[in-house]
């Protein structure tokens, strides 16, 4: 008789809570909406992996060897998606391991190919004044066009050692080598390119 009395009160208790119109279609999403979001993140991870994904640009250099020696500059680029970014190389020299140093503050315009940079290197020792032998500071300060086959502008070069001398001024033009892009490193990501650089940087980089 007990289990009569609470099964008829629960029924009462039912029918008195208001009904809620509940739509399958307001609560999930219809097998084609499914399918459009399933296509929207595959889509998005593409994009961003394209945008992940390096391109090396290529080694442009006006290097000329005389000898066992060699004159000039040489630029290895690389790009990430709207980023650029790479080596600066200045030879005077022995031909071996010459300075190198990080591209830094780099400015380009898909539009206009106007590309500048800054680049810290240390060519050699200077004894000059108070100083003896001390590491030099070199800046060089690029600006000009990045063409397809190669790069046209004017490189200032400066010493901070000596920051009221005037810069010296170079108008200068690399040209794209194959050969030297074909041995550049083709990284999967930009910290194994941080990696090898770093690694470069340490033996031949700026000593400041």
């Amino acid at each position: 008789m007990r289990i009569i009395l609470l099964w008829s009160l629960c029924l009462l208790v039912c029918a008195a809570l208001p009904v809620l119109p509940l739509s399958l279609g307001e609560s999930l999403l219809s097998t084609s909406e499914f399918a459009a979001s399933i296509g929207n993140c595959s889509q998005v991870r593409q994009t961003s992996t394209r945008a992940e994904k390096i391109e090396v640009l290529g080694a442009f250099s006006n290097i000329k060897h005389i000898g066992d020696h060699g004159y000039g500059y040489t630029l290895e680029l690389w790009q990430q998606g709207s980023n650029l970014f790479g080596l600066f190389v200045s030879q005077s020299g022995q031909t071996g391991d010459p300075p190198i140093g990080l591209l830094e503050d780099v400015r380009f315009s898909r539009k206009t190919k106007r590309l500048s940079f800054r680049a810290r290197l240390t060519t050699g020792l200077i004894s000059k004044g108070n100083l003896h032998l001390v590491p030099s500071r070199d800046i060089f300060y690029f600006s000009g066009v990045l063409a397809r086959n190669k790069i046209m502008g004017t490189l200032q070069i400066s010493n901070a050692l000596f920051p009221d001398e005037p810069p010296a001024i170079k108008r200068i033009t690399l040209s794209k080598s194959a050969a030297m892009t074909q041995v550049m490193l083709s990284p999967g990501t930009y910290d194994e390119w941080k990696s090898w650089s770093d690694d470069i940087l340490r033996r031949r980089g700026p000593k400041w």
